[in-house]
């Protein structure tokens, strides 16, 4: 069976009927993800003694976990689902290492997106962390989300999808595997998110 040629649902019905050769290329689809958040999160743990290794070895163990326990009658996506899985993995990490001596988030936190002539749009929060309490930390990396959801108010499903999968750094083809799109399909979507930022930007 070619499973390239079949959506998430299909390859997690086959995962459960114990096919390595589904689990394998749902892994190989999802690891660009789990590296692109990996390296996101990595930036902010100096001092934390945590290796870029570590946020992947727990994203992978995330991804075992969504698919696990993934329900298909529910409203979200697998994507959706794996996706957050991922990241509270990866934060629960980052707030389990750190200690009175560290601070994280202590730099603002960057949302990137190329405009028409290839430079860097950048959407910042500057947040600054002035406690090493675990709970200031999700407060903080919240916030953050914040700011992303409020540029992806205007944003169709499919959009917020692919913005939230570019400005983690995937690629064009990583994102219509993932999303199951043709690479024309993510191009065209994110020409139109680049046209409602700046709308949203020139409306100011």
């Amino acid at each position: 069976m070619n499973y390239k040629d079949l959506n998430d649902f299909e390859i997690i019905y086959n995962i459960r009927e114990n096919s390595e050769e589904a689990s394998e290329m749902l892994y190989q689809k999802y690891e660009p993800l789990i590296r692109a958040s990996a390296k996101r999160l990595y930036r902010y743990s100096n001092g934390l003694g945590l290796e870029l290794n570590d946020y992947i070895q727990e994203g992978m163990i995330a991804l075992s976990s969504a698919i696990k326990s993934y329900d298909e009658c529910q409203d979200a996506s697998f994507y959706t689902y794996a996706r957050v899985c991922i990241e509270k993995r990866m934060v629960s990490l980052m707030a389990k290492s750190t200690s009175a001596k560290n601070k994280i988030l202590n730099t603002s936190l960057p949302f990137e997106i190329l405009d028409d002539e290839g430079d860097v749009l950048r959407f910042q929060s500057a947040l600054q962390d002035d406690s090493t309490n675990p709970e200031e930390i999700m407060i903080s990396i919240e916030s953050e989300k914040d700011l992303v959801n409020r540029i992806k108010q205007n944003l169709t499903d499919l959009e917020s999808q692919v913005f939230d999968l570019k400005t983690s750094g995937l690629t064009y083809r990583e994102i219509a595997l993932i999303l199951d799109k043709s690479t024309k399909s993510i191009d065209n979507a994110i020409q139109r998110i680049k046209t409602k930022i700046k709308d949203q930007i020139n409306d100011k």
